[in-house]
């Protein structure tokens, strides 16, 4: 039963994950839809979000309703900084559409990791290791590969997806930050949307009026498939269906995604993660005809090792951090006896699959070992 509903989870997330990287692709790509207005489109997605999560909490699931509000200092140095750099990253990313290639710009994206570390370490999240900046050092290396490599470059659409990598990064590390501490009352992803995507709407809605032209929503452009929003009757029922679907879609892959992570282990999930990628590269090819050249592949193939290398070692680090805390707190009750400076005992294969899925098992789990001298 398990196995199954795992599987329907990661067929969900491949489905929403994929159909909104290619939705987004389509729509505001000059060569396609050729929307000119995609940080006011992220804006009314956000809009939605806030919407969808609110009406989850009443109607659908009111455990998930925030049990606790943050503190006005926190909002203001945790959460703010979180929205604003998730509406940043989310409405770039969007923005870099318009000139680059899915392929390409999945390629830069890849490297968010590497900011996760470096804003993990710029917070005292993360210790800098040699393994760590060994990692970043891979993908950095393979992410420099795929740009130089590129077979269409855009300056303009490489800035924008390069910064919003880099505030991936920054987003990720906050997240961290919000969902350690319960005072924040954002422990799952329901009560964060709820908190966070205001922000995102009020920031992306900011920007949006600073930097975009909104006369494509009165009058149809030229050299665009996309019907004036407020232009007639039809253009309005048209261009509303097509911006609520995105919307919707976004919403969909986040409740998927907090199901996948709740039915699978970390493992299955990071190796996903780098599926889906894989699998976005390889469908963009066969639908907008995106060309690689030996570099791209290349680069990417680096940039794949390092995530592997680099999902290994937080998971790894994961494992540790739940074997020191069994052995200092609850060995006892299992009738083992711990050494506080040196474990003698570990987990076998199988209850590493069980810890990394949440289910903690017993005594059985338990196998001694001689102290390390």
């Amino acid at each position: 039963m398990i196995q199954r509903l795992e599987k329907k989870s990661i067929l969900g997330w491949y489905s929403t994950s994929l159909s909104l990287s290619l939705y987004n692709k389509w729509l505001f790509a000059r060569d396609y839809y050729n929307f000119r207005l995609p940080l006011f489109t992220t804006f009314i997605h956000m809009s939605m979000q806030f919407a969808l999560a609110w009406t989850a909490v009443i109607w659908l699931v009111p455990h998930m309703r925030p049990a606790k509000a943050p503190k006005w200092k926190d909002y203001m140095t945790k959460v703010l900084p979180c929205g604003m750099a998730t509406g940043f990253d989310v409405g770039l990313s969007n923005s870099s559409l318009q000139t680059i290639s899915l392929s390409f710009y999945t390629m830069v994206k890849s490297g968010a990791p590497v900011f996760v570390v470096l804003f993990a370490f710029l917070f005292k999240l993360e210790k800098p290791t040699f393994r760590l900046l060994g990692v970043i050092c891979i993908i950095v290396v393979g992410v420099i590969l795929m740009v130089v490599g590129e077979f269409k470059f855009d300056l303009v659409g490489y800035i924008q997806v390069q910064v919003a990598t880099v505030m991936s990064g920054l987003r990720w590390a906050l997240v961290q930050v919000l969902l350690n501490k319960e005072s924040m009352g954002m422990n799952n992803p329901i009560a964060t949307t709820i908190y966070l995507s205001p922000l995102m709407a009020v920031s992306l809605l900011f920007f949006s009026l600073l930097s975009e032209n909104y006369s494509p929503l009165f009058i149809t452009p030229t050299n665009s498939r996309a019907p004036a929003l407020f232009g007639s009757l039809d253009g309005f029922l048209h261009m509303f269906s097509i911006i609520t679907l995105g919307g919707v879609l976004a919403f969909v892959m986040l409740i998927v995604e907090y199901k996948l992570i709740s039915v699978t282990s970390v493992v299955t999930f990071s190796i996903c993660g780098i599926v889906k990628e894989i699998l976005t590269i390889s469908v963009s090819h066969f639908i907008f005809g995106d060309n690689y050249t030996v570099t791209n592949l290349v680069g990417l193939v680096v940039s794949l090792i390092g995530l592997v290398l680099y999902n290994y070692i937080r998971i790894t680090a994961m494992r540790e951090k739940h074997y020191s805390k069994m052995g200092t707190e609850e060995a006892a009750a299992f009738g083992v006896q711990v050494d506080e400076g040196r474990h003698s005992w570990t987990w076998n294969r199988e209850s590493f699959d069980r810890l990394d899925s949440g289910q903690l098992g017993g005594e059985e789990d338990l196998v001694p070992l001689k102290p390390v001298r």
